[in-house]
């Protein structure tokens, strides 16, 4: 064999080593990602942002920006400049109306009013910017689906959806989800199911059940604030105001239908959920929900928030407590939970709470 025939031999027994290094690579990263435990699928319920009513100055009567020609373009050019504009937004939105899901397709959702100030708009940047690492640090399915009070109302509130908007417009897995398309029987193409139920807008201004307004109350009973299997799966956001989450007077409040009783009589020292700087994140617990022995689905809790001082301060969203129900009652009427574990992260980079 001549020489060059040697190097060319060798090269080949090379590349096929290293063709079969990246098989084997490739075989192994496969089998850790098969060995993985699937993602967990959360709902993570926040507070809107900080609004005008809350400025720095001290002021508490505050309107919010009004759509009035010349108001929001004022506000986007003088006010906050670099905040984006409500434009070019979902290709789909669902509102929940009446009992039933009403789809509308257009390429922008339509505000009348903003109701955010720059601090809230920072808690709204924070949201986007923070959410998809402290996810998948807890090994939660990404965000898919977003649930807020439908802003195009004149007389609705737009801060929650304020608060959410640069994650609508800026998150890649909830765009990939929004953004899908399929082609009808007469060759039109239209937003896929999953996409027409990933921004769920819902009615706040009708009747209410305490001080849920029903249309979310009723997304509540059916079990839908998480996607299903055949919508794509995933986690979800739920951003709303703070009476229907918090009036420790109701019994119907957002949170305590989804903390349950176990968690709710346990946990006695909850962080309140000021603000915008505030996550309650429920994952799914295992073992409840349809065809179990508790067929209501239950959840675990986890609750990040953001410490600041001065209270301007924006700071980084932090894993500061979990509350997990480590027992699940064999009567499913009766929630006679009897162990509850509640853990506060120990390691520093958890507890860093620096700005």
């Amino acid at each position: 064999m001549k020489p060059t025939h040697k190097l060319f031999a060798a090269g080949a027994a090379v590349l096929i080593a290293a063709a079969s290094q990246l098989v084997l690579t490739s075989n192994q990263t496969a089998t850790a990602q098969a060995n993985q435990p699937p993602l967990k699928q959360a709902i993570i319920v926040l507070r809107h942002g900080e609004d005008p009513s809350a400025n720095p100055d001290g002021s508490s009567t505050v309107p919010y920006v009004q759509n009035d020609g010349v108001g929001l373009s004022n506000y986007w050019r003088s006010i906050c400049p670099t905040w984006p504009k409500i434009t070019n937004m979902a290709s789909t939105q669902t509102v929940y109306a009446n009992g039933n899901y009403q789809t509308q397709t257009h390429r922008s959702v339509t505000i009348f009013q903003h109701g955010l100030n720059t601090i809230g708009e920072a808690q709204a940047e924070r949201l986007n910017k923070e959410l998809p690492a402290i996810l998948e640090f807890q090994g939660i399915a990404p965000v898919k689906r977003v649930v807020t009070i439908n802003p195009c109302p004149e007389s609705s509130s737009p801060n929650p959806f304020d608060t959410v908007y640069p994650f609508l417009v800026g998150n890649e897995d909830f765009g990939k989800i929004n953004k899908q398309t399929t082609t009808n029987s007469d060759g039109k193409v239209v937003p896929t199911a999953a996409a027409c139920k990933s921004l769920l807008l819902l009615d706040n201004e009708g009747p209410k059940t305490d001080n849920v307004s029903n249309d979310l109350q009723a997304v509540l009973n059916r079990d839908a604030l998480l996607p299903t299997a055949a919508e794509g799966g995933g986690s979800t956001i739920l951003c709303w105001e703070g009476h229907a989450l918090l009036d420790q007077e109701s019994l119907n409040t957002i949170l305590k239908q989804l903390q349950g009783q176990a968690i709710t009589e346990h946990a006695v020292d909850l962080p309140q959920m000021s603000k915008g700087n505030v996550l309650y994140i429920f994952t799914k617990r295992e073992n409840t929900g349809p065809g179990t022995s508790l067929p209501v689905q239950k959840y675990n809790l986890v609750i990040y928030r953001a410490i600041g001082s001065p209270r301007t301060a924006i700071g980084k969203l932090t894993w500061t407590r979990s509350y997990e129900v480590n027992e699940v009652p064999t009567n499913g009427n009766v929630e006679a939970f009897s162990t509850i574990s509640s853990t506060v992260p120990k390691d520093a980079d958890s507890m860093n709470f620096s700005y």
